[in-house]
């Protein structure tokens, strides 16, 4: 038999479904004919028994959908209606994907934590621990009782902010700040991981020379001390945040996303310092 059409009304959809396989109906389309229609339910209440016996497929479509499939065969006119069953695998390979993503963004926020820890270890045997120590603790902030008050607050207060001040300037300006953010936090990442390699490739001897050195660069205006290695990353993260906001909305954008999100990820992971698991 050929696939029914069945208007949406007051009796159950088992009991549609139960007539409809009757009639002789291979399958079943329950179409959402009034404006606006809630998405439908299994409608089984108490028909569960009812709803064994149906072993036609059925399915709801939306109210554009099912008027102009009314007026085709009102017309006299035969549209052809193909379903097919939606196959949910046992693993998501998305799902695994993104577990992937969320591991690799903690283990690379520890190896750079402890990298920074390394780094201060060595200062200090060079006698440089007040430059060191002063160093890393303006990148670190430690996570107490009190900075997670301070959080929540600040964070529900924001939460206010963007319920009763949403506009489309407003959402402009929160993609731009976090265009910027993660700009700054991509620069630090690359730079971090390629003077890394730097020293695992050339050896001990440059990280003593790169450790102790403070002539290799340029000191800039409101910048400090600019190499040419983050000069570069630089570069190239401002380009990444700018392809990304112009081109947001596009299908390809995401993979942009996601990397400005892990850059911001990591340098938080690296920056907080949590004193005890009680907090």
């Amino acid at each position: 038999g050929g696939v029914a059409l069945v208007a949406r009304g007051g009796c159950s959809f088992v009991h549609k479904a139960t007539l409809a396989q009757a009639a002789g109906a291979s399958a079943v389309l329950v179409a959402d004919l009034a404006e606006g229609a809630a998405a439908p339910g299994c409608g089984c209440g108490n028909e569960t028994q009812a709803a064994a016996a149906v072993h036609v497929p059925v399915a709801s479509v939306g109210q554009q959908d099912g008027a102009a499939l009314a007026s085709a065969l009102a017309r006299g006119e035969a549209p052809r209606v193909q379903l097919a069953l939606l196959h949910v695998p046992v693993i998501d390979f998305s799902a695994v994907v993104l577990a992937a993503m969320a591991t690799a963004v903690v283990l690379a926020g520890a190896l750079w934590a402890n990298a920074d820890t390394a780094k201060d270890a060595l200062a200090r045997a060079m006698c440089q621990e007040d430059v060191a120590h002063d160093a890393q603790q303006d990148e670190l902030v430690e996570v107490d009782v009190r900075s997670v008050i301070s959080f929540v607050g600040v964070a529900s207060a924001l939460l206010l902010v963007l319920f009763f001040l949403m506009s489309d300037t407003f959402m402009i300006c929160i993609v731009a700040l976090f265009a910027i953010g993660s700009a700054v936090c991509m620069q630090g990442l690359l730079t971090g991981f390629i003077n890394g390699l730097r020293v695992a490739f050339l050896g001990a001897a440059r990280r003593t020379r790169g450790a102790g050195s403070q002539s290799e660069g340029v000191t800039l205006p409101m910048v400090g001390r600019v190499t040419a290695v983050s000069g570069v990353c630089a570069a190239v993260s401002v380009a990444i945040s700018a392809v990304w906001f112009v081109y947001r909305h596009e299908g390809w954008a995401w993979v942009l996303q996601d990397l400005m999100g892990v850059a911001l990820m990591v340098n938080m992971l690296r920056a907080l310092r949590l004193l005890n698991l009680r907090v």
